[in-house]
């Protein structure tokens, strides 16, 4: 009988930690998608400012240790306010995925932009488009969409631990 139990503990654990890792794998996705979304699509509740889209392209999502590499100055962009058509190419979601979807239990995601004026934009307001940040906005966003989610079969582990 102390074999069957610890086999199934055993077996309960693995599929936990199969769940964590969804779990944390769903909430990065989901981060970077609100992050890498433009606030125009977002009406303004959330994602990137958008003027040459080099704020949005600049966002990376990385494993281990945070990405703080930018693309350069565009000069076909003209010089703000006058508004063009986004000249940088925003990156793909799928790329991101294929990021998260190595992610293991113990590992750390990262979203980073390392623009100069990134802390600008997120902490004193400095677009109009983003007034309260990009990022702040994204992880209540998670936080609210994530909330209350309960992994299975987490009570039977604490039950056979207890008992």
């Amino acid at each position: 009988m102390d074999k069957f139990m610890a086999d199934l503990e055993k077996a309960i654990v693995i599929k936990i930690i199969g769940q964590t890792e969804e779990y944390a794998k769903a909430v990065a996705l989901n981060l970077y998608r609100d992050i890498s979304a433009t606030a125009n699509e977002a009406g303004g509740l959330f994602g990137s400012p958008l003027w040459s889209g080099r704020f949005r392209a600049s966002n990376n999502i990385s494993v281990g240790s945070p990405d703080f590499s930018f693309l350069p100055p565009n000069p076909a962009a003209g010089r703000y306010p006058n508004a063009v058509n986004p000249q940088y190419p925003s990156n793909k979601i799928s790329d991101a995925a294929a990021k998260i979807r190595s992610l293991k239990i113990g590992q750390v995601v990262f979203i980073a932009n390392g623009l100069p004026y990134a802390k600008r934009i997120e902490l004193d307001g400095w677009s109009a488009q983003v007034p309260n940040g990009v990022y702040r906005v994204a992880k209540e966003r998670a936080i609210q969409k994530f909330d209350g989610i309960k992994l299975k079969n987490l009570e039977q582990l604490k039950g056979l631990q207890n008992g």
